[in-house]
Parts: C-alpha cells; sequence; structure tokens
C-alpha cells in the first residue's frame, strides 16, 4: 500500500515537472535582432539576424527565414544550421528596396517545427470618472520582424527641405528614440514639451539631464533648427498649488497660470540662457475655455498675460528669435476670437495649427473679421498616421501611409510654412498595432499610435516609415504646390504636380479595386532621364499601379505637363471625406459654423 502511494506521488510529481517544462518552452521568448539600429538598411548593406541569445539555439538543428513585401507575399527564404545562426547569423544580401517583415522557425533534433516568437507586456489605462485606472496586463506573442531597405543613405537635416520638422518628447525613457529622425529626415525639431515644471522642479533648481542629452544627441546628428515648446507650471509656481489629480496628459496644477508671472519669464531667461540653439518658441500647447482642455485652466486673459510677457521676455532676449501662439486647431477657433479681441495678435509670430487635414482657414477668417492681418501658419503637430483605441476600425498600413501623403500634399497646397510630423515613434509601453485590439476591448479609449517606429519590443519601421522617407527624397529647398489632374479610365487615376529645388514631380496615385497600367498621359510624359518609382523606393519599368499605393514621376517632361488641364476641384475632397468616414478618430476639417 505504501509502495502504490510513494509510486503514485512520483508520477504526479514527474507530470507536475512535464506540465511545467512544456508550459516554459510553450512561453519562452526568443529575441532576434537585426544588425543595424531599427532594423533600417540601405541597399548594397547586407540584412543580418542574429539571436540575442545564443543558449536557446543549442537545442535546435536547423533556422529558417522567410521574407515577405508589404503585401504579404513570400520574396525569399534561407535554411541555416543552428549554430550558423549563432556564430554569424541569418544574412540577406542584394535586397532591392522596400518594407518587408521576416519570420523565423527553428527545427529541433526531434524534427518538430517551432516558430520563433517574441513577447512583450502590455499594461494600459482607462478613464474612470476622470481618473486613470489600470488595465490588467496582457501578453502580445510576436511572430515577425519588419525592416527596411532604402535606395541611398539619408540626407544630412540641412539638406531635407526646411518645411520638414518633427515632434520629438525629451522625456522618452529610450533615448535611442532620437536616432531615428536622422534615419527618416528632418530638417527641423520641436522639442515637445519643454515642460516648465520638470526642469525648474523648486524655484532657482533646475533639472537639465533629460533635455541637455536629448539637444546634444540631435546635434551630434546634424540637427540646428529648434523649436522649444514650454508649458506645465510648477506645483510651487502655480495659483492652484493645492489642485489634486490629474488632467489626463498633466497634474493639475501645472495646467494654471503662475502666481506671478515673473517666475514664467525668469525661468524663460534662464532655459534661452542654457539653449541658444534653440531660436524658436512656442508659448503653451492647446489652450482653450476653461473644462475644453487637458493644458489649460485658466482664462482667456490670463492665457493673453502669459503670451505677452513671454513674448516680451523672449523679444529682449535675442530680437531675432521667433514665438509661436500654443498649438491650437479649428476646434479652438471661439477660445481664438477671445484671445485676439484681447489683444493677442501683438504677441506671436507664427500660427501653429494641430491634426490632420488641418488649415487655418477658419482661424483666417477671424483675422479678417476682426481686422486683423494673418500670421503665416504651420502644421505644429500634425498628426499624420495617430490612431485610438476608441476607434471600432484599424486602418492598414496602407491606408494610413497614403492618408498621410495626400494630407502632407493638402497641407502644402494649403499653404503651411513648415510641417512637424508628431509621432516619431510608439510610446515604450506596449501599445502598438498588435495590442489595440486588447486595450479597446478592455474600455481604453484614449491611448493613441501613432508613431512611424514601433518601439516594442525594439525600434522597427512601420510602412508609412519607408514610404515618408521615400517620398521627402523628391525635394530640396522650397516645396510648392504646382496643380492636380485627374486622367485614365473614368478619371480615377489623380496625378498631383509638385516643384522644389529638385524640380518637378508627379505625385500619383489610383482608385480602382485593381492593378492597372499608368495613364497613356504619364508615360508620354516620360523622358530617358525620367523615373517612375512606387513609394518603397523601387523604379518600375512596367508603369503598373497597385490600388492604394502612390507612386512617384520624377524628372518628367514639363512641355507635356503644361498641356494637361487642370483639374478645377479639390481633389482631395472625397478622398477625405471617405477616409474620415472609415476613420472617424482621426482628424477631419472642423469649421464652426458660427464664424
Amino acid at each position: 500500500m505504501n509502495t502504490f502511494k510513494y509510486k503514485y506521488l512520483l508520477y504526479i510529481c514527474i507530470l507536475f515537472i512535464c506540465i511545467n517544462t512544456i508550459g516554459k518552452n510553450a512561453s519562452q521568448s526568443f529575441n532576434i535582432r537585426g544588425n543595424n539600429f531599427a532594423n533600417w538598411w540601405t541597399t548594397g548593406e547586407t540584412i543580418i539576424f542574429k539571436p540575442e541569445n545564443t543558449q536557446f539555439v543549442n537545442s535546435f538543428v536547423e533556422i529558417t527565414g522567410k521574407v515577405s513585401n508589404s503585401n504579404g507575399k513570400i520574396i525569399f527564404q534561407s535554411t541555416i544550421s543552428a549554430d550558423s545562426f549563432a556564430k554569424k547569423g541569418w544574412q540577406w544580401e542584394n535586397a532591392k528596396p522596400g518594407f518587408y517583415s521576416i519570420k523565423f522557425t527553428a527545427r529541433n533534433k526531434q524534427e518538430k517545427l517551432i516558430a520563433l516568437k517574441e513577447d512583450f507586456e502590455v499594461h494600459g489605462w482607462k478613464l474612470s470618472k476622470g481618473k486613470r485606472v489600470p488595465i490588467s496586463g496582457y501578453t502580445v506573442h510576436r511572430s515577425k520582424h519588419d525592416f527596411g531597405v532604402l535606395p541611398s543613405p539619408t540626407r544630412e537635416p540641412e539638406n531635407i527641405p526646411p518645411m520638414i520638422g518633427v515632434s520629438l518628447h525629451p522625456g522618452w525613457k529610450d533615448k535611442n528614440s532620437y536616432r531615428l529622425a536622422a534615419l527618416v529626415g528632418f530638417n527641423a525639431v520641436r522639442v515637445h514639451p519643454l515642460r516648465w515644471s520638470k526642469i525648474e522642479v523648486q524655484q532657482g533648481r533646475y533639472k537639465w539631464k533629460n533635455l541637455d542629452l536629448m539637444i546634444d544627441m540631435l546635434n551630434k546628428d546634424g540637427f540646428k533648427n529648434f523649436t522649444g515648446n514650454l508649458y506645465g507650471t510648477p506645483r510651487w509656481a502655480s495659483i492652484k498649488s493645492e489642485a489634486k489629480g490629474r488632467s489626463v496628459w498633466e497634474d493639475s496644477a501645472e495646467t494654471y497660470p503662475p502666481v506671478k508671472l515673473n517666475y514664467w519669464t525668469d525661468f524663460i531667461k534662464v532655459i534661452m540662457t542654457r539653449y541658444p540653439l534653440i531660436q524658436t518658441w512656442e508659448l503653451w500647447n492647446e489652450p482653450h475655455f476653461k473644462g475644453q482642455s487637458v493644458f489649460w485652466r485658466g482664462s482667456p486673459e490670463e492665457y493673453v498675460q502669459l503670451l505677452a510677457s513671454g513674448y516680451d521676455e523672449i523679444k529682449h532676449q535675442n530680437p531675432d528669435s521667433k514665438v509661436w501662439l500654443a498649438g491650437i486647431g479649428t476646434r479652438y477657433a471661439k477660445f481664438y476670437k477671445r484671445i485676439l479681441e484681447l489683444g493677442a495678435s501683438e504677441y506671436y509670430d507664427i500660427l501653429p495649427v494641430h491634426g490632420s487635414w488641418s488649415t487655418a482657414q477658419t482661424l483666417y477668417r477671424i483675422d479678417s473679421q476682426l481686422g486683423i492681418k494673418n500670421k503665416p501658419w504651420i502644421q505644429g503637430e500634425w498628426h499624420a498616421i495617430l490612431v485610438k483605441t476608441g476607434s471600432k476600425t484599424m486602418p492598414s498600413e496602407k491606408e494610413l501611409s497614403l492618408n498621410m501623403l495626400k494630407d502632407f500634399i493638402f497641407t502644402v497646397k494649403h499653404g503651411a510654412k513648415q510641417i512637424f510630423l508628431w509621432g516619431l515613434c510608439n510610446q515604450k509601453n506596449g501599445y502598438e498595432r498588435d495590442s489595440m485590439e486588447y486595450l479597446r476591448k478592455n474600455g481604453s479609449k484614449r491611448i493613441s499610435i501613432g508613431g512611424l517606429f514601433r518601439s516594442t519590443p525594439v525600434f522597427e519601421p512601420r510602412l508609412p516609415a519607408v514610404v515618408f522617407r521615400n517620398f521627402i527624397d523628391n525635394f530640396s529647398g522650397t516645396i510648392t504646390f504646382a496643380g492636380a489632374y485627374t486622367m485614365g479610365e473614368k478619371n480615377n487615376v489623380n496625378v498631383v504636380a509638385m516643384t522644389s529645388s529638385s524640380g518637378k514631380v508627379l505625385l500619383t496615385w489610383q482608385n480602382s479595386e485593381s492593378i492597372i497600367e499608368a495613364p497613356t498621359e504619364i508615360r508620354v510624359a516620360l523622358e530617358n532621364n525620367s523615373t517612375f518609382l512606387d513609394w518603397e523606393g523601387r523604379e518600375t519599368k512596367s508603369y503598373k499601379m497597385e490600388p492604394g499605393v502612390m507612386y512617384f514621376v520624377r524628372k518628367p517632361n514639363n512641355q507635356i505637363i503644361a498641356k494637361w488641364k487642370k483639374y478645377s476641384g479639390d481633389i482631395f475632397k472625397k478622398n477625405q471625406e471617405e477616409y474620415n468616414h472609415k476613420s472617424k478618430y482621426l482628424g477631419t476639417i472642423f469649421i464652426p459654423k458660427d464664424f
């Protein structure tokens, strides 16, 4: 009887160990890394992926890597020994430009195939009675690695068109995120935010570490054109120092004006002295009437006082510095009108608009009503591919990419002097495309992703990163809109002409559901030195156009184009309406009826 009990207990122990072992193997995370930062290569470079820890390779015989293009089609695969994978890595040579994904599988000694996945954790939140409530954690098992191959090295910032900028956060935990800006290619940087409360933590006591590191890294990468976005009153200086809780993003006390304006101007003097590289200053962020802004809870009168004192101090310190009004949008039209009535127009040089598919149209109309001269406008925070968990649908990466490029063209057409992309990379907390559905189902509606690069588990490009980099390579110097055209069967092909110091370029896309040949008008406009490229940087001689993809025609025949009849309507109207109907969480053009 005792022998039976011992055997029974032994079997139970063995079974427990087996189940535990199987569970560990099933949940094992295989961390594989590319040899280039952020999985970003240039043609001619050898693409190499190696295991971060070679120990797990010992249980395998061979490793297979399968590369898919942006349409999901496998275009290359190679199998190597596990030993070679550990020592030299999986390699791909002579890759053409494009956006790709690779999946790895391993065959073990028992002839079993195992998908090599990498796990990452997601820790989200939702709003409940105005407060953030944590959502239970979730593990994503990611089975692929995304990467980009670019046709040429990225230009230095000074060689990128001055209007192309990016908004970067000095508080990012992984400081390598700033290196991504030099991969894509931008001329200007908006430092958002230069949060006063995080810098002057006590009156006269400053913490510069994060900002010093950020400016230094970007400066070493060639960036010289900086705008500093100042806001966030320290609790010690706030008129509501006793305020509790948060205003979604900010500590409540930070959203009120300071007790004394000289606290604010003293800080401006100190920060301008420390960072002479920053020549442009944005005074606060998205102010509105009380209850309608998560950044500002003061009155319009208090904002104008803050703006005026800040403007006077900046001009006193450096008369050549430029001052932006706090970034707003057409949703803020009534607040904008009120601060103009209070004299705000005397205290800024540039009008920044935030969002996507946005213009200064409504705000300029208010200027005219009040007899105020229009200031130059910029897209100060361009939500190029921003999506939120509150949405019921999620556009594909192709849809996001095409919408992004159309939006950029639209913004140039409407006269923006600069465009600052908001969303270089996603936040380093698991908020990625593959975790959005989980967050949404668990009640999160305010979390967004809008980065050209994913950050978790490591930096990798998304399709829009490769597309945007190839798009801006069409231009140098000043970019101007030169006309729009429709052509092809049923006018289902859109063409936009844009000019810069690099010459004229045609940007074209088609609206059917199948592959078509480029219209005759486009093919006739091609000369011997012309190139017809897809948005992933590949030249094509077949002139085939996929639906939902933008193509670039460089160095076309200008004399032939001059004979084309320009489209008299708004080439973006139908596309914009359809896209925003499908993606209601994205920005739309909002024009109040009472102005």
